[in-house]
C-alpha cells in the first residue's frame, strides 16, 4: 500500500488534465475522447497511449505496460486507478 494524491488542475473541459503523486514521482496526466476511444498523454513520462475506457484499470494498466514504454508495473497501476477516480468525476459532473 503506499499513499496517492490527486491534484485536478482540469476536468470541466477537454483536454482533461490532473496530476498525480505517488511512489515519490509525479505524473501529469492529460487525456481526453478520440476518435475511438480516450486518449492519455504522460508528458513528463513521454508515455503515451489510447484506451477503450478510463474505468477499466486492468486495460489502462495493460496499455501502460508496453514493451517500449518507460512505466513500471506500480507506475501502470497508480496511473490506472487514478485515472478510474477521475473518470468517476468527470461522469457525475455530466449528469
Amino acid at each position: 500500500m503506499h499513499t496517492a494524491k490527486l491534484d485536478v488542475e482540469e476536468l470541466i473541459n477537454e483536454p482533461y488534465e490532473a496530476t498525480l503523486y505517488a511512489l515519490d514521482d509525479s505524473y501529469k496526466l492529460i487525456f481526453g475522447h478520440c476518435h475511438d476511444g480516450f486518449y492519455l498523454c504522460i508528458p513528463d513520462k513521454k508515455v503515451s497511449c489510447t484506451l477503450e475506457s478510463l474505468n477499466d484499470v486492468e486495460e489502462i494498466s495493460y496499455e501502460l505496460l508496453h514493451p517500449y514504454e518507460t512505466l513500471c508495473f506500480e507506475d501502470a497501476i497508480a496511473i490506472s486507478f487514478a485515472l478510474n477516480e477521475l473518470y468517476k468525476i468527470i461522469k457525475v459532473q455530466r449528469t
